[in-house]
């Protein structure tokens, strides 16, 4: 009579040192995954987002002053020559073909609007009358122009104090630049100016 056969072997656990090197490795690739997909993440964040925006560069002019108004001098006028080169014209050409010029009063203290008044003196041409400018507003305003020559124009502006107002001692600023878009080749010598000149001469 045969002998019934023998169960196999029970399978041998594996040692705990060969669980941990295994555990490891598989740690070990998950990490290494991770940090892939996050080192990716972060370089297409960089370069989608502004890593390498093209340099915004924008010609401009800035002339800036105090003035103080009071019973014997309730009235100032400021003039400035605006003036642009053959870089600032082809860069104005190159965005939106005006030059963008901004004026800002600033009574200090802030109390009743400030009568303001903007015109282009070299051209008898009133842009705003003489009327009241409240506090934090600004006067804006575009210039068009064919050549260089065409730009060079004087601004005249008028700050008064409105009837029965007290003294006060105002800052103005005024601003002139060009607006290219940003991937645009602004040449590199492109040059406005705002030159202060006196209203007598």
């Amino acid at each position: 009579m045969a002998s019934p056969e023998s169960p196999p072997p029970a399978p041998v656990p594996p040692s705990p040192a060969q669980s941990r090197a295994a555990g490891c490795v598989i740690w070990g690739l998950v990490l290494i995954t991770v940090l892939t997909i996050v080192v990716v993440f972060l370089m297409s964040f960089r370069f989608s987002v502004g890593g390498e925006m093209p340099e915004l560069r924008r010609p401009m002019a800035v002339l800036q002053g105090v003035v103080q108004l009071d019973d014997r001098s309730g009235s100032e006028r400021i003039e400035a020559d605006l003036r642009l080169d053959d870089g600032a014209l082809a860069a104005m050409r190159e965005g939106d073909g005006v030059v963008h010029l901004e004026l800002d009063v600033e009574p200090s203290p802030a109390g009743e609007p400030i009568l303001v008044g903007v015109s282009w003196t070299s051209r008898a041409e009133v842009l705003r009358p003489v009327t009241p400018l409240a506090v934090g507003e600004d006067v804006r305003w575009t210039l068009a122009c064919a050549d260089a020559s065409d730009c060079q124009r004087t601004i005249g502006f008028q700050i008064e104090l409105p009837a029965d107002a007290g003294a006060t001692e105002v800052a103005w600023r005024l601003v002139a630049e060009v607006r290219p878009p940003r991937d645009s080749e602004v040449p590199e010598v492109a040059t406005v100016q705002l030159v202060a000149v006196d209203p007598e001469q």
